[in-house]
């Protein structure tokens, strides 16, 4: 029997109305706990009242801005139909993508960025209009320029913002300036999550040199409803006030209860292959918040070790409603929690890991007969966890009420072949609403595949494409993987925000490793009243790269998924683990789990791609702010009870200090002096035997002893670490890196003269004297340019320059070559080093964006840092612009 659409389903209560009736409901409303000798039974009772069955009318709501922007925070009311809302967005996806009849057309095409609806009248371009009553709930890009972008709401002629579009995520301009609601600093990815509010239409037109990706999504509300339009940038007190309350939890409280109750009592179980835990819960109610602990885990084990990683993996959780035959919770244990690669550092506003590895969710979770929850185990691993459930009261009218449900699968080719790469998250027949979802992205092989053609294109290009209720046209059609989860570029820079999350990643974008993402759904979440098909595109064959989905969604009770349930062992069969989840053996110093840090001292993941592609990972544990005698103490794993040759490569650098090591307490080797006069991986240490216990016990520290007399500080860098069985060991000439995937030589990296730099790298280190530069993808325009990217300095003029500092190892005379890119808009440059020109001016004006090398000639290098400016010398007459692309520059080494 189909169910009443969804514009028949009456509003819920309002977030402030759900806060109220939480904090006036006890944290545990129990009556009575019963344990069984078979497992542990708790039965909460509460009060059931007669429910009414049968949907009123529905007359319409008023919603003022705050009811809004409390959606951010109140976790109820994705728990109901919805009143007929519905969500899309608006995209910069390749429009070369179409549906004709039953056929889909270009559907893999990628060049997803500068499209728009239409050009306007007036010069700009028209990137989203919409009908309301309703508001934009998120605004995204990986390009923001100095272009403005207006926004024109109820079909008012002035528009109420006209910014740059850069403000839009910098926090320098209302309404704007909430630095947890807007940022640009998501690797790289730039987001909004201030409601633009209207109650007729919306409009918005960039014009300039606006940007060139985008998405904007936006809910449309049930046409009987009205809405608070957002009238004035500036907005009113009452506008600031409720931005300025989420703003505040987002920055302060993310990871604890986000209407404020209590977490619930933790109760201790152990689980085995054949005695799961269970919990039972009586009458009505809502799970307000679920909390777990692995108490069988030590403190001193490292978060991403195998044992974590299996472990996680190989318990299931899973939770009935209602009495319901099928569970409508059935994941991995992590990954339910949003880590799903071991414990990560996952910290947003409804699911993560908090500081002492506590996992929480607080979506909400009402029912109304009843609830059951069970903890298993699929393999052979026994397990001691804690687990504590807040219970609250259950504000949803029966009628309205979704369930809440969270399913788990690998993905899957669509059979039609002319939707290829569509992979396959999950399809839901009924009514209910997409909130949140976490990725993990296993890559087995270093590089790009080669069938992932056309473009060769990487696992980030995927779209997400989402068809709701039968649509022949997806309402959610995206611009690439990274982009859905609010980054770009696929940066590997881990991240949290309160909606979105990289919680883990290992190497560069197309490096073997794994990566986990997630995105809750929010005021943004997708209802939907008799179905869903959810895609994200793949374009790497399960050879290179997996995946592993974890939905999070609320479905009507006649509602369900055609997700089955996912074994243990198939889960664990999809996962390339990482060096650092492998005990022992080769351990990247920025995996290393660190238990403290003496006074004053500091400890961060840094990457150092830009001093070249030595380091492993191009990442390095980076530890800063300690004087002599302090220090730095990590778990050092073993695969076995043994004797072990402990070998360590540092990096050296101008301001590094010496630095002694301890294993167990036991100094070992002598000191090493980390200074440098440039920024190098240097040739490996070997810093002595040591005697190890199997596992996690075991302890390396590195204690600063003081500095070089020309040191600038006492910083150090450590970029991985190898223990060698003795009576395998054969000295440091008998180490092969290749092995870890490394491609400098084992000894001395500095024999390899040659050297490149990435456009990517000049953007981190380059300041300009007018304009500015980013990170802009190329991917649209072909697969000539090196990692799909170049460095885009845009703003420049006549004579501007841009500077960096190059790093060499080996003084000498290099030819330098530079692949740079041209288009109609870019002007001419002269390069120099060490204030001498090159022997050519490059001319960066041609009719199609292309990618030219260039032979700059012979220059003089010094060892350590050389001085490159980049000088604007005008512009061919056919230019339209000044504009800048450095794809990357060559170093080859000729000689003294």
């Amino acid at each position: 029997m189909k169910r009443p659409r969804l514009s028949l389903i009456p509003l819920m209560l309002t977030a402030s109305a759900f806060f109220t009736a939480c904090n006036n409901v006890p944290v545990a409303p129990q009556v009575t706990t019963e344990k069984t000798t078979d497992s542990v039974t708790t039965a909460y009772v509460t009060t059931a009242e007669p429910e009414q069955e049968v949907a009123p009318e529905y007359a319409g709501t008023h919603y003022t801005y705050a009811d809004i922007v409390d959606r951010m925070l109140d976790t109820s009311y994705l728990a109901s139909w919805g009143n007929g809302e519905r969500s899309a967005e608006f995209t910069s996806y390749d429009r070369a993508s179409k549906r004709v009849g039953s056929s889909f057309v270009n559907w893999s095409a990628n060049g997803d960025g500068g499209q728009y609806i239409s050009k306007t009248d007036d010069g700009g371009f028209l990137i989203a209009e919409m009908e309301g009553p309703g508001y934009i709930s998120r605004i995204w890009s990986a390009t923001a320029g100095t272009g403005h972008v207006k926004i024109y709401i109820d079909g008012v002629e002035e528009p109420v913002i006209d910014l740059p579009f850069e403000k839009f995520f910098n926090g320098t301009t209302y309404p704007f300036r909430y630095g947890s609601l807007v940022y640009n600093d998501a690797a790289q990815g730039k987001n909004s999550y201030v409601p633009i509010t209207y109650n007729k239409s919306c409009r918005i037109v960039a014009y300039g040199d606006w940007g060139k990706y985008y998405h904007i999504n936006y809910t449309t509300l049930n046409p009987k409803d009205t809405v608070e339009s957002l009238t004035d940038a500036d907005l009113t007190e009452e506008q600031r006030a409720a931005l300025a309350r989420v703003n505040s939890f987002f920055a302060k409280s993310v990871g604890t209860h986000p209407s404020g109750l209590a977490d619930g009592e933790f109760r201790e179980f152990s689980v085995s292959p054949s005695t799961p835990a269970v919990l039972s819960f009586d009458g009505k109610g809502a799970f307000s918040g679920i909390l777990l602990r692995l108490d069988s885990v030590p403190a001193c084990e490292h978060p991403n070790s195998e044992n974590v990683i299996t472990l996680l993996k190989t318990l299931r959780l899973k939770i009935w409603w209602d009495g319901e035959e099928k569970p409508s919770v059935d994941v991995p244990l992590g990954d339910f929690f949003a880590s799903a690669y071991g414990l990560t550092d996952a910290r947003t506003l409804l699911l993560g890991v908090r500081d002492d590895r506590t996992l929480y969710n607080y979506y909400y979770m009402p029912y109304f007969k009843g609830a059951k929850m069970e903890i298993s185990s699929e393999g052979d691993l026994c397990a001691d966890v804690s687990v504590a459930v807040t219970v609250a009261e259950n504000t949803v009218p029966k009628y309205a009420a979704l369930r809440f449900s969270s399913v788990f699968s690998l993905g899957e080719y669509t059979k039609d072949k002319s939707r290829w790469p569509d992979h396959l998250i999950l399809k839901a027949d009924g009514a209910g609403r997409l909130a949140g979802l976490t990725l993990h992205v296993s890559m087995w092989k270093d590089g790009p595949d080669p069938e992932s053609a056309p473009g060769s294109p990487w696992w980030g290009e995927g779209d997400e494409k989402f068809f709701v209720d039968g649509e022949s046209f997806p309402s959610w059609f995206g611009t690439g993987t990274e982009d859905f989860f609010g980054y770009a570029w696929c940066d590997p820079t881990p991240f949290n925000k309160a909606f979105h999350c990289q919680s883990y990643c290992t190497g560069r974008s197309v490096l073997k490793g794994n990566r986990c993402v997630t995105r809750l759904l929010m005021a943004d979440s997708i209802p939907f009243n008799e179905s869903l098909d959810a895609y994200l595109e793949k374009y790497y064959s399960d050879e290179y790269v997996r995946y592993g989905y974890t939905a999070y969604m609320y479905l009507a009770p006649d509602a369900g998924t055609d997700r089955e349930h996912v074994a243990a062992g198939e889960i664990l069969s999809n996962i390339s683990l990482d060096s650092s989840a492998v005990t022992g053996g080769f351990i990247e110093g920025e995996d290393l789990f660190v238990q403290s840090v003496d006074a004053g001292g500091k400890t961060a993941s840094q990457r150092v791609a830009s001093f070249g592609q030595w380091w492993s990972g191009d990442t390095q544990l980076f530890c800063t702010g300690l004087g002599a005698g302090r220090g730095v103490t990590a778990s050092l794993p073993a695969k076995a009870d043994g004797e072990y040759m402990l070998v360590a490569s540092f990096t050296k650098a101008p301001d590094y200090g010496k630095v002694k090591v301890s294993v167990n307490g036991i100094p070992v080797g002598a000191e090493v002096n980390t200074y440098g006069p440039a920024v190098i991986a240097d040739e490996l240490t070997e810093l002595g035997r040591v005697s190890l216990k199997k596992g996690y016990e075991n302890t390396v520290t590195f204690t600063v002893s003081g500095k070089d007399q020309k040191a600038s500080n006492t910083f150090f860098g450590v970029d991985f670490l190898l223990l060698i069985p003795v009576e395998s060991y054969a000295g440091l000439e008998g180490i092969d890196l290749s092995e870890y995937g490394l491609y400098r030589k084992n000894a001395k990296p500095a024999e390899a003269a040659d050297f490149t730099v990435e456009g990517e790298a000049l953007k981190v280190i380059a300041s300009v004297s007018v304009g500015k530069t980013s990170v802009q993808s190329m991917k649209g325009f072909g697969s000539s340019w090196s990692g799909n990217a170049q460095m885009w300095w845009t703003g420049g003029n006549n004579n501007a320059t841009l500077t960096v500092k190059i790093h060499a190892l080996k003084a000498g005379t290099y030819d330098l070559s530079a692949a740079m890119t041209k288009a109609k808009d870019y002007g001419k440059v002269s390069f120099y080093l060490n204030g001498r020109k090159s022997e050519l001016t490059f001319d960066g004006y041609s009719t199609s964006v292309t990618r030219s090398v260039a032979s700059l000639g012979s220059v003089k290098l010094n060892a350590g840092d050389n001085t490159l400016i980049i000088r604007i010398v005008g512009k061919n007459e056919k230019a339209t612009n000044y504009m800048v692309g450095v794809d990357k520059l060559t170093f080859k080494y000729v000689g003294e």
